[in-house]
């Protein structure tokens, strides 16, 4: 197990002083580990920390669905097409006449990549009786540490994008954590899969959070069950940009293809290095990595490196397009002029945005505990992303399963594509 070291007290400090521009955890594993949601700020009233705009336009009967995500650092482009999707659903609600008639809105908070502003703003959502349930996003250590709250508050928590198995499967009876979205307990044996066709001698990239452990943990697995063990395990933080040395020593030793979880940031500082490197392996990455633009950020590298990434299903790409016309005729303007669209995040988004609607219609009502009871009922539904015989069961809060994974390829102008031959 090896980690990325900085070269001397300076370099670090300069680390940590660029980490907190960006207003992220400079140190993810121990932030999370020492964090104690009880003592995250709350606002004493919803209605102090909601904005003119919001306060103008939501009415005292009407229905909030929160969304708390990043979108302004490291993967905003993730954020924002959740956020573009759940608008969307709520503006359908809206034009047939509202959910059980009244009018849905979408109120969105920028946890900046933070546990701590995560917490906070959930604790803020949970003080408006509106609130009918939270969206997350991308960030698995966010979502994680917002259990407790949302599990005392009995709010419901949607998770599109956040793959950690912890999330869903928490300990918490009942549970109030829905997903659709990839589990890091199927991605790995997915992944692994993959690696191991390529060759047995893998090495794991991980980012060092609740995140990149949930699919160590997944990856040791999948390993195992073939009778192997990762060649090495390298560890990184956010904010860490030099990957050049640690790539040396792992291909001077007998990785011949590495497994990648990591964020735009720290995976782009990963690519651009290997295509620097002598000697070049197959990588095959976690979907971390298309939350941002992270294909145009990165297209010149990206043509000297042999990258498979992990997606989930987007759905028939004439369907989803229709929708991106309906986004304009509802806003004025293109979706493209709002959102660097991530396809994952949208499609995900949308079909949990149509689930929810058609829990509180089934339920009748907009108690958070019914609703939950009718989520884990909900007869079959025709989604985007596929038809869902079953989405939720008592005992399991997964629409998605390992079949609806798919591996995608950058293409030259820094687009995803479905990955032809690297998938046979």
């Amino acid at each position: 197990m090896r980690w990325i070291r900085n070269g001397g007290f300076l370099i670090a400090l300069a680390a940590i002083a660029w980490a907190a521009s960006l207003a992220i955890d400079p140190e993810p594993l121990d932030t999370f580990a020492d964090f104690d949601p009880a003592t995250a700020k709350s606002s004493s009233t919803s209605a102090e920390s909601y904005t003119p705009t919001e306060l103008a336009a939501i009415g005292p009967n009407d229905v909030v669905i929160g969304f708390d995500g990043d979108l302004s650092v490291s993967a905003q482009s993730g954020g924002e097409s959740i956020l573009a999707a759940m608008k969307l659903v709520a503006a359908q609600v809206n034009a047939r006449g509202g959910l059980l008639g009244r009018k849905v809105h979408i109120v969105a908070r920028d946890h900046l990549g933070m546990a701590s502003r995560g917490v906070a703003n959930l604790r803020e959502f949970c003080g408006d009786t509106r609130t009918l349930a939270v969206f997350t996003s991308v960030h698995s250590p966010v979502a994680l540490a917002q259990l407790e709250v949302a599990h005392e508050e009995r709010m419901l928590l949607m998770v599109p994008w956040a793959a950690a198995s912890p999330i869903v499967s928490n300990g918490y009876d009942p549970n109030f954590v829905f997903r659709l979205s990839v589990r890091d307990e199927f991605a790995g044996e997915f992944l692994i899969a993959k690696a191991v066709d390529t060759s047995p001698k893998v090495a794991l990239y991980l980012e060092n959070t609740g995140w990149g452990r949930s699919n160590e943990k997944s990856m040791r697995v999948a390993l195992a069950k073939r009778g192997l063990q990762p060649t090495e395990v390298c560890w990184f933080n956010w904010g860490d940009t030099e990957f050049d040395q640690l790539l040396e020593q792992t291909l001077t030793g007998a990785a011949e293809t590495i497994v990648l979880v990591a964020n735009p940031p720290e995976g782009g500082a990963f690519i651009e290095a290997l295509a620097r490197a002598p000697r070049k392996v197959r990588v095959f990455s976690h979907w971390g990595i298309t939350a941002g633009d992270f294909g145009v950020r990165y297209r010149e590298a990206l043509q000297d490196v042999d990258l498979c990434v992990l997606q989930t299903a987007h759905g028939d790409p004439e369907e989803r397009q229709s929708l991106y016309d309906e986004y304009a005729a509802h806003h004025g303007r293109s979706i493209s002029h709002d959102v660097e669209v991530a396809p994952v995040g949208f499609s995900n988004a949308y079909d949990l945005m149509q689930l929810l609607v058609n829990a509180v219609e089934q339920a009748q009502t907009f108690d958070r505990g019914r609703v939950r009871d009718a989520l884990e009922t909900l007869p079959p539904h025709d989604g985007l992303v596929r038809r869902y015989t079953r989405p939720f069961r008592p005992d399991w809060h997964e629409a998605l399963g390992i079949e609806d994974f798919v591996f995608c390829s950058f293409e030259a102008d820094g687009t995803l594509a479905p990955n032809g031959s690297h998938d046979e």
